[in-house]
């Protein structure tokens, strides 16, 4: 099918298929009808007998060619059909392999009212798979207080601009983009709604640039293991954030140190040629909040599905505000179609699962994980009594302003 696809010829290929398996039961037919003429010119029972055996064997051996040459041409003219939906054949088969309508991440440098990536938002430019260390989705929603936050990265570690962002990737091998799906049409959005909100972002991306946008995806908390599934699936097919070797999720109220992000990356990437599928982040364990029993604090965690687990306590997981999956995990999640898989209620446990499952290598890296800037410390939230910073817009100021945070100041 690819080879069809690359020659944009596939009737040639079913004409192929016809001329060679057409000599295949010629010349079956052949060996057959002389086995049949030998058995004139032996009368002995043994020759008699192995004659007529040897006539049979070729008879089934045209059956068999006439079976794979019908199998063969109807597959590829299936193929040729749903090449046909579109001008481009490659386009076409890949079309094909990932299935027609699923969610992606779209790639085309649209107009801000279309979505996708923006005009000049810093696309990273398209080179070799492995070329930059890691792309890094800063997940964000929307309302005042998740634009208030973006605000607050751009002051700081944040890059704040398109050329900042260029310069940025080329200076740590690093490509960033906050990464945000769907208003929910069907819910108020802060103190507006969800045309509004959308406007509102339209306006910010027209100024800044840098947002991925995962349209299919509805922005909400109980929909979070989806949108992490659809990152993480539809990047490792993208064309371009396929060139990182490691795929990473912060959240937006998170403080990374650029340099050392690099350097904890670069420590656990494998080998060159290597595929090893890894989860790196900060391992833990934590109770189960059942519907039944969670009040309060729990609420916000509640697990739907806790009756398949077993167990009081969830299985070894990463915490949810930064973590890194190895490209050749993605890939592997990517391979399975969204609803063939068992989800959770929770992000962070879900991606757990999931590791166990695939049989990744989860590793643990405490500087993912830092409660104060340090020496190495690449991600710093409040951790364990906030999933991130408790108070972000008046915290990450302050970080910023201290030279062990901010390493380039």
């Amino acid at each position: 099918a690819r080879r069809c696809a690359g020659s944009g010829t596939p009737t040639l290929s079913v004409a192929g298929a016809w001329v060679a398996l057409g000599a295949t039961w010629a010349a079956a037919c052949a060996a057959a009808t002389r086995d049949m003429r030998a058995l004139g010119a032996h009368a002995r029972r043994a020759r008699l007998a192995r004659g007529a055996r040897g006539g049979l064997s070729r008879l089934a051996m045209c059956g068999a060619a006439l079976v794979l040459l019908a199998f063969t041409t109807g597959t590829l003219l299936v193929v040729q059909k749903r090449l046909g939906q579109g001008k481009d054949a490659r386009t076409g088969i890949e079309r094909l392999l990932l299935g027609q309508g699923g969610t992606g991440i779209l790639t085309r440098r649209d107009s801000p009212s279309r979505g996708g990536w923006t005009t000049g938002s810093g696309v990273p430019r398209e080179r070799g798979r492995g070329d930059i260390l890691a792309f890094v989705a800063v997940f964000t929603g929307f309302g005042r207080s998740s634009a208030g936050r973006r605000a607050t990265l751009r002051a700081t570690w944040f890059p704040s601009s398109r050329d900042a962002l260029a310069k940025f990737e080329e200076k740590y091998s690093i490509a960033m983009r906050f990464a945000i799906g769907d208003a929910d049409a069907g819910a108020q959005v802060g103190d507006t709604t969800a045309q509004k909100a959308e406007a509102a972002l339209q306006a910010e991306i027209a100024a800044y640039g840098g947002f991925m946008r995962m349209h299919g995806v509805t922005e909400r908390y109980s929909n979070l293991p989806h949108k992490s599934r659809t990152f993480f699936a539809s990047a490792a097919r993208h064309p371009l954030l396929s060139r990182a070797r490691w795929l990473v999720k912060v959240d937006d109220d998170v403080y990374v140190i650029p340099r050392n992000l690099n350097a904890v990356l670069r420590r656990h990437t494998p080998a060159a040629g290597a595929e090893q599928r890894i989860l790196l982040g900060l391992i833990k364990r934590g109770d189960i909040y059942r519907p039944d029993k969670s009040k309060g604090y729990g609420k916000k965690w509640v697990e739907r599905s806790w009756g398949l687990l077993a167990s009081s306590q969830y299985h070894q997981n990463c915490w949810g505000p930064a973590y890194a999956v190895s490209q050749a995990a993605a890939a592997q999640l990517g391979s399975f179609p969204g609803s063939a898989l068992r989800y959770l209620s929770n992000e962070d446990t879900l991606m757990g699962l999931w590791s166990v499952a695939f049989g990744w290598d989860m590793v643990n890296e405490l500087d993912l994980g830092r409660k104060r800037c340090r020496e190495g410390a690449a991600v710093v939230y409040g951790l364990p009594h906030c999933a991130g910073l408790c108070h972000p817009e008046k915290e990450m100021p302050a970080l910023h302003a201290n030279s062990s945070c901010n390493l380039d100041s």
